[in-house]
């Protein structure tokens, strides 16, 4: 069998990220000819075929989802080395290498880009993917390097670094409060319209804190409508079809903007955590733990407006401690 060049390696990488051969293409600003020559070459030096293709998409075979760990795991090896070697024995030269970061479509539509532009600018040899989903994105599966979460994490193979609490609010437009009135506790809700967000259950979504801090679920009837975007319950909330529970960073400006009314505000709503996510089973690269670690000081200082930042522990290098397991 014969070698199969980094060229090589890194094209099929950034085929499976990106899920084509145009994709792959455009992200190594070379042309698909190039790409499409460089699996070639790869397929035949390893003397296996790593991908299917059809005409809309590319799908790995068992070899190629062998190889895809193996190689993905090399071409990291190399930048770290790159960047050690740039930087001589004290380790500090240019960060290197692809980033992917997951990332819910509300908070990274308006915040992510402000936050994280700036340590991109400084850091030119950085390529960065960032994916906006509201659903729980694989990981693994997915190939990415870290997530910001927003709310309360289930259980996983993940570990976390919990930075702090976003607030949440009740909140209902004039023109509703004028017709229905305003429930004058949690119990109340039950005679009301509601909006859900079918990311999570009503039992998640309207939970409340009683003065002794402890947790309890309000009495809901079925949603009017829902959504799996916070963006869609606030307007839908801005048009009067009913109270919804949102994140204040959400519904701030329909807020102050008088489209939106808080109520409830003595009864307050159990907060959603603010989390770095990262895979358990690899170790930390520099480039990614840089990143995170200045993500979670930018983060902190952004709850200081949307919520309560957390005492931060340092990421440690290598594997991640037992104090970063959420």
């Amino acid at each position: 069998m014969a070698r199969p060049t980094l060229d090589a390696m890194e094209a099929f990488v950034h085929i499976v990220e990106a899920g084509s051969l145009t994709g792959a293409a455009r992200r190594m600003g070379v042309a698909k000819s190039v790409i499409s020559d460089r699996l070639a070459g790869l397929e035949a030096a390893l003397g296996v075929t790593v991908l299917r293709r059809t005409t809309r998409r590319v799908a790995l075979t068992e070899a190629g989802e062998r190889f895809y760990a193996e190689a993905a795991q090399v071409l990291q090896q190399v930048d770290e080395a790159a960047a050690a070697a740039a930087a001589g024995a004290g380790g500090k030269g240019p960060l290197r290498g692809r980033l992917r970061i997951a990332a819910p479509v509300s908070f990274g539509a308006v915040h992510l880009g402000g936050m994280l532009m700036p340590f991109l600018s400084r850091h030119e040899h950085l390529q960065c993917q960032i994916e906006l989903s509201d659903g729980v994105t694989d990981l693994v599966a997915g190939h990415f390097d870290f997530a910001i979460r927003i709310g309360r994490l289930s259980d996983s193979s993940l570990l976390a670094r919990r930075l702090g609490d976003i607030s949440r609010v009740v909140c209902a437009s004039p023109r509703y409060l004028a017709r229905h009135g305003a429930p004058a506790s949690p119990e109340a809700l039950r005679d009301h319209a509601i909006l859900g967000y079918s990311q999570v259950g009503a039992s998640r979504l309207w939970t409340f804190r009683d003065a002794a801090g402890r947790s309890y679920v309000a009495p809901t009837p079925a949603p009017r409508m829902s959504a799996n975007n916070g963006e869609v319950i606030r307007d839908a909330a801005i048009q009067g079809l009913g109270l919804a529970v949102l994140p204040r960073f959400i519904v701030a400006a329909a807020l102050t903007g008088g489209d939106l009314l808080e109520i409830l505000e003595d009864h307050p709503l159990v907060p959603d955590g603010l989390h770095l996510v990262y895979p358990a089973d690899r170790q930390v690269p520099r480039k990614t733990r840089e990143t995170m670690a200045y993500l979670a000081e930018a983060l902190r200082a952004w709850l200081g407006t949307h919520g309560q930042a957390l005492a931060l522990e340092p990421l440690r290098g290598g594997t991640p401690s037992a104090l970063d397991i959420v």
